[in-house]
């Protein structure tokens, strides 16, 4: 990650960790998620078929949020939309942490998903309307290595964690740390503001589509569709 870094200005860095440590954040919490299934087979007496299920549910949550994530940036803004899904990822985080039931735990990582599904999508498209053509491409792999950085935090953690903690509860601290980590990075985004190039591009394409009376239909592949709905300059 520090080659691309090298090569960028201070706005283009602000977004490559940004997005670094959101990326790296998700990919921690599906780590973690493996490494406690045992406990959670404990915790709430359930079998094989119901972990799945909670597997299951928060990826195709994970590709709900990312469409929605996308629907709504482009209304509201870049910035403001990963400024949530952090938070929102975060606290539904800290309370599958907290919860005591098979079916609220449910509810709670289908929550998950729909915060790291916006944050994977919304993450992707800003990087890739702020960061310089011929940066982008290194920017966007070395973003994702830090998939890699997250699975090795959440390693730590759980050796950590189950070192200090060998109760059947330990797995609960597990998922709140996790869940706090988001905060740093949600402060981070709040104190970010977009380059002012970027917001005054924006702002030409939002009016030219504006006065284009391009089709605002959310379902992107219709045919009478012309071009996607550009971002609110935030």
């Amino acid at each position: 990650m520090s080659s691309a870094k090298s090569y960028l200005t201070a706005d283009e860095r602000k977004i490559f960790y940004s997005s670094a440590g959101g990326w790296g954040l998700d990919a921690m919490d599906i780590c973690i998620f493996s490494l406690v299934i045992p406990s959670l087979l404990a915790a709430f007496a359930i079998g094989r078929g119901n972990v799945g299920i909670l597997a299951t549910a928060a990826l195709i949550s994970s590709a709900f949020g990312g469409w929605l994530g996308g629907i709504i940036s482009d209304r509201v803004g870049r910035l403001v939309v990963l400024r949530w899904t952090i938070a929102w990822f975060s606290i539904a985080t800290i309370i599958c942490g907290l919860v005591h039931g098979y079916t609220t735990f449910l509810i709670f990582r289908i929550l998950q998903g729909f915060g790291f599904g916006g944050e994977w999508a919304v993450g992707a498209v800003l990087m890739g309307e702020i960061i310089r053509s011929e940066l982008r491409g290194k920017v966007v792999g070395a973003v994702q290595s830090a998939y890699a950085i997250g699975w090795a935090v959440a390693l730590l953690l759980f050796s950590s964690v189950f070192s200090l903690f060998s109760g059947p509860d330990a797995w609960r601290y597990l998922f709140v740390i996790a869940g706090l980590l988001g905060f740093p990075l949600f402060v981070m985004r709040m104190r970010m503001k977009l380059p002012a190039d970027y917001l005054a591009r924006m702002d030409i394409a939002r009016r030219a589509h504006q006065q284009a009376s391009v089709s605002t239909s959310l379902w992107i592949f219709s045919a009478a569709r012309i071009s996607p709905a550009l971002p609110s300059p935030r």
